[in-house]
C-alpha cells in the first residue's frame, strides 16, 4: 500500500495535482490539545494582564488608526504640537523630545503610523459596532493564541501527511515548544501595539500555510481554500512587510506546479486564485503608501520620530554579521534568583538592541534542527509526501525573505525573531519526526530520540518562561516586584538550609544587583550602590512591599545619615546632609536599619527594594520606575 501510495503521489504531483493522505482522526490528539491550549491560554491572560486578569482599556496606536479610519482620513486625528512644527529640525531628538509622540511619522504637518494598516482595519471594525476601543493587551491574547491554534492545525496536517505513525504526543511536544518556548510569553508581558504588529503577522501567516497546505492537497474545495490562503499571507503582508517572504515561497510552489505539469488549466486557476488576493492587497498598501506620503514605497519610517541621536532607520548590510551573532550567538547571563536571565553588553554604534535578548537557538532549540529539513528535499525521499516537502521550500523561502530585512535591520530585538520562530519551529519538528524510530528499532535509539525531545521541550521551556518573566519589569513593574520578592525569599530559605556560607554572598554580585530594578534589602548587609550623577548624593531610591507605611533608617560607613517613614511603593529616603561621591560613583558601605520592626536574623530577606543614590532631595516616586 506504501509503494502504492509513493507511486501515485510521484505521478501526481508531475501532473501538476500534489497527491495527499487522509488525515487521521482526532482522538487523543484533539483532547490533549484543548487541555494544552487552555494552559496556555491561561499564561497568556496572566503575563498580559500581569496576573490581574484585567483587560486595560484606553488609546493606543491602532487604536489610534481606527479612529482616523472612521473619520474618513489617513492621518491620525491626534495633531502635533506647536512647539514641534516650529522645530528648525523636528526630526533631530534633541529638539523634538519635548514634544513628539514617540513612534509616530511626522509629514506635511501631519502625523502618521508606519505599522501595517490591517490590524487598524479590524480595530476600526470592532469600534464602529461596537464604539468601544480594544485593549492592545486584549488584542495580543487573541492574535497569540490563534497563532497556536493554526500552529497545532499545521503541525498536526504535516505529521498526517509526512509521518502518520508519529504519535500525538510529539504533536503535541512541537506545539508546546512553540507557545510556551520562544519569545512567545515576552510578547505578552508587555501591552504594546509594536507586538501586536508581530502577533498579528504571525497568525496570518501560519492561518495562510495551513489552507495553503489543505488547497494544495487537491478536492473540490481547492481553489476556494488557495484563495483564503493568499487572502492570509496578504494580510500578513498588509500588517508586517517582513513576512513576505512567506507568501513569495508559497506562491513560487504553485508556479513549480504550473511549469511542471501538463494538465496547466487546472494548475493555472490554483495559481490565480493564490495569487490574485495577496496581489490586490500590495497594490493597495502602494496605494496607502502614496496617498500618505507622496512614493508608493514609503512607509513612514523616513520621517519616524525617534529619540537616539544621529539614527537614520534604515537596512545596512554591514550591520549582518552583528545581527547574525545575536541572533544566533548572543548568552544572557544566567543568575541564581529571579528572573534567572538577563542581557547587557549588546549594541555598537550604528547598531542598537533592545533588552532582555538571547538567542534565539537558545530560546527556541527546535530551530537548531529547521537546516536538516533540506535532508527532506533528497530524491530517496522524493516520493514520500510532496505536500510536507512543499512547505519545507516555502518556509526556507521564507525564512531568507524574513532574514533579509532581520539581519540587515539597524535595531535588534527579541519580538522580531517571531517573524522566524513559528516557520523554524515546524521545520524543526518535521526533522524531529523524522528521526522518530519505527517500533521495531533497537531500544537505545527509541531512548535517544526521547531524550532529545525530552530536552528540546524542557530547555524550551525554562528559557521562554524565564525570558518572558523578564519583560514583566516593563510591561507589569508591580507585578514583576511581587514576584522577584517571593522568588528570592525563596533562593535565601534554601541556601541558609544548604550553607550559610553562600548566602547573602551570592545575591550581592554585580550580577543580581544589577539585574533590572535591583535587589532587596538582606538584614545586616552592606551594599555597593551606584550614583547615577557626579553630584552631591541627597536621598535613596527604594520600593516598599511592606504592608504599611515603615520606618527606614540609611546608615553610610558607620553614621546614620538619614531616617523617614516611607508608605509602600516607590519612594525616596532623604538625607540629612548630601554625601560626595567618589570616581568610581559607588558608596561601598551603606546599611538599612528597620527600627519599627522586630529584630532578624542575619541575611533575613526585607521587603524594601534598593534602587540607586539619587542628586534629588524630593521624596515623590524616583525615575527608575
Amino acid at each position: 500500500m506504501a509503494e502504492t501510495f509513493a507511486a501515485r503521489a510521484v505521478s501526481e504531483a508531475r501532473a501538476g495535482a500534489p497527491a495527499f493522505a487522509p488525515a487521521r482522526p482526532l482522538r487523543l490528539g484533539l483532547l490533549g490539545a484543548i487541555a494544552l491550549q487552555g494552559l496556555v491560554a491561561w499564561l497568556y491572560v496572566w503575563f498580559a494582564t500581569g496576573g490581574s486578569y484585567h483587560f486595560a482599556s484606553g488609546a493606543n496606536y491602532y487604536d489610534w488608526l481606527a479612529d482616523a479610519f472612521l473619520a474618513g482620513q489617513l492621518h491620525l486625528k491626534i495633531a502635533p504640537a506647536p512647539e514641534l512644527l516650529a522645530l528648525a529640525d523636528p526630526y533631530d531628538p534633541e529638539q523634538h523630545f519635548r514634544y513628539r509622540v514617540p513612534d509616530l511619522s511626522l509629514y506635511d504637518g501631519k502625523y502618521y503610523l508606519y505599522f501595517g494598516p490591517v490590524p487598524g482595519l479590524l480595530h476600526a471594525l470592532w469600534k464602529g459596532l461596537t464604539g468601544r476601543a480594544v485593549p492592545e493587551n486584549a488584542m495580543q491574547v487573541i492574535f497569540g493564541l490563534g497563532a497556536c491554534f493554526w500552529f497545532w492545525l499545521l503541525a498536526r496536517e504535516l505529521r498526517d501527511r509526512a509521518f502518520p505513525r508519529v504519535s500525538d504526543g510529539w504533536v503535541l511536544l512541537v506545539y508546546v515548544c512553540h507557545a510556551l518556548g520562544g519569545v512567545a510569553l515576552y510578547l505578552q508581558a508587555r501591552p504594546f501595539s509594536h507586538h501586536e504588529i508581530i502577533l498579528a503577522a504571525s497568525c496570518f501567516t501560519l492561518a495562510g500555510f495551513y489552507w495553503w497546505a489543505r488547497g494544495l492537497a487537491g478536492g473540490r474545495y481547492a481553489s476556494w481554500q488557495l484563495a483564503l490562503a493568499g487572502l492570509l499571507f496578504g494580510c500578513a503582508i498588509g500588517t508586517r512587510m517582513p513576512t513576505f517572504g512567506y507568501g513569495l515561497g508559497a506562491g513560487l510552489v504553485l508556479v513549480w506546479y504550473w511549469l511542471r505539469g501538463p494538465r496547466r488549466g487546472p494548475a493555472a486557476r490554483r495559481l490565480l486564485a493564490f495569487g490574485l488576493p495577496p496581489a490586490a492587497i500590495v497594490g493597495l498598501l502602494l496605494l496607502y503608501n502614496y496617498a500618505r506620503f507622496g512614493a508608493f514605497t514609503e512607509f513612514g519610517l523616513k520621517y519616524q520620530l525617534i529619540g537616539i541621536k544621529g539614527v537614520t532607520l534604515a537596512f545596512d548590510a554591514r550591520l549582518i554579521p552583528h545581527n547574525l551573532a545575536a541572533y544566533l550567538l548572543f548568552v544572557p547571563e544566567f543568575i541564581a534568583y529571579y528572573p534567572f536571565q538577563w542581557s547587557r553588553g549588546l549594541g555598537a554604534p550604528g547598531w542598537y538592541v533592545d533588552p532582555p535578548f538571547a538567542s534565539m537557538l537558545l530560546l527556541a532549540p527546535l530551530s537548531l534542527l529547521a537546516p536538516f529539513a533540506m535532508g527532506l528535499l533528497m530524491p530517496r525521499w522524493h516520493s514520500a509526501d510532496p505536500i510536507s516537502r512543499a512547505f519545507v521550500v516555502a518556509g526556507l523561502v521564507g525564512i531568507l525573505g524574513v532574514s533579509s530585512t532581520l539581519l540587515t535591520w539597524i535595531w535588534a530585538a527579541g519580538r522580531f525573531m517571531q517573524d522566524l520562530l513559528p516557520i523554524t519551529g515546524l521545520l524543526g519538528g518535521l526533522v524531529l519526526w523524522w528521526l522518530h524510530p519505527g517500533g521495531g528499532a533497537p531500544r537505545f535509539q527509541r531512548l535517544a530520540h526521547q531524550a532529545l525531545g525530552g530536552a528540546l521541550l524542557v530547555s524550551s521551556l525554562a528559557m521562554g518562561v524565564t525570558y518572558g518573566l523578564s519583560y514583566l519589569s516593563i510591561g507589569h513593574p508591580d507585578t514583576y516586584v511581587r514576584l522577584a520578592y517571593r522568588s528570592d525569599r525563596m533562593t535565601a530559605d534554601l541556601l541558609r538550609q544548604v550553607g550559610l556560607g553562600a548566602w547573602p554572598a551570592s545575591y550581592l554580585v554585580d550580577e543580581v544587583t544589577q539585574r533590572p530594578w535591583g535587589i532587596f534589602y538582606p538584614e545586616q548587609s552592606a551594599l555597593k550602590l551606584r550614583a547615577w550623577s557626579p553630584e552631591p548624593i541627597r536621598s535613596l531610591e527604594v520600593e516598599s512591599l511592606f504592608p504599611a507605611a515603615t520606618r527606614v533608617a540609611v546608615e553610610v560607613d558607620g553614621r546614620i545619615v538619614g531616617e523617614e517613614r516611607i508608605a509602600p511603593g516607590l519612594r525616596a529616603v532623604r538625607l540629612r546632609e548630601p554625601l560626595v561621591v567618589g570616581p568610581p560613583g559607588q558608596v561601598t558601605s551603606v546599611r538599612l536599619h528597620f527600627p519599627d520592626e522586630p529584630p532578624r536574623p542575619a541575611g533575613f530577606l526585607w521587603p524594601l527594594r534598593v534602587g540607586s543614590l539619587s542628586s534629588r532631595a524630593e521624596a515623590d516616586p524616583p525615575r527608575w520606575r
